[in-house]
């Protein structure tokens, strides 16, 4: 992404909403706004994996 070779975990947390949002049904929730914000949610509290390479 933005020219490199390889993705960061920030780029998951940008791209992972917009990816997501039509793959998941929130029981209550029904618009998108309100499925980007519960993945945007989740990413916050989870946070990201990250494997060391070396």
């Amino acid at each position: 992404m933005y020219g490199r070779d390889y993705i960061i975990p920030e780029d998951v947390k940008t791209m992972a909403p917009r990816v997501l949002n039509h793959r998941i049904i929130a029981k209550g929730r029904n618009r998108m706004g309100d499925t980007i914000k519960l993945i945007e949610t989740i990413l916050e509290k989870r946070g990201t994996l990250r494997k060391d390479i070396g």
